[in-house]
């Protein structure tokens, strides 16, 4: 399966010399917790509500003037868009984090979120589970 499939595309992206304040904004609009920051197309970090909560606010500094590369967090971990579900899961969890990139060429494709990818992995186990149960729970001859 693709992992494009469970992202959002495009994801939402801003420049690595936008101000916090811009990127505080341009997340509460599109409602996400995280964007990537990007220089000349290509991924260069992540800023997220705990990077500004411990780089800006505690650190006293000014989301007016500060540049998003002052405080973003590198952007360690990502996916290629032919992970499976459970390449993603695992990432997740070694990296600890909730959201990753899909990247191709140092290009952000999209975004995936562990929520939706448990979503989807727990969907297919039911499914499974339920193909498993029912030929013992059928009514009728043999069952």
């Amino acid at each position: 399966m693709n992992i494009l499939r469970l992202a959002r595309v495009p994801a939402i992206t801003i420049e690595a010399d936008a101000t916090v304040v811009e990127g505080i904004g341009l997340m509460q609009r599109e409602n996400v917790g995280c964007l990537f920051v990007v220089k000349n197309d290509l991924l260069v970090g992540v800023l997220s509500e705990r990077d500004v909560m411990r780089r800006v606010v505690f650190s006293s500094r000014d989301p007016k003037t500060t540049p998003i590369r002052q405080v973003m967090t590198m952007p360690a971990r990502q996916l290629s868009r032919h992970a499976t579900i459970e390449e993603a899961i695992r990432t997740m969890a070694v990296g600890r984090v909730r959201r990753l990139p899909i990247v191709c060429d140092g290009k952000v494709e999209g975004m995936v979120s562990l929520r939706y990818l448990l979503r989807e992995n727990i969907l297919g186990l039911t499914e499974r589970c339920d193909s498993l149960i029912a030929p013992y729970c059928a009514d009728g001859i043999g069952g």
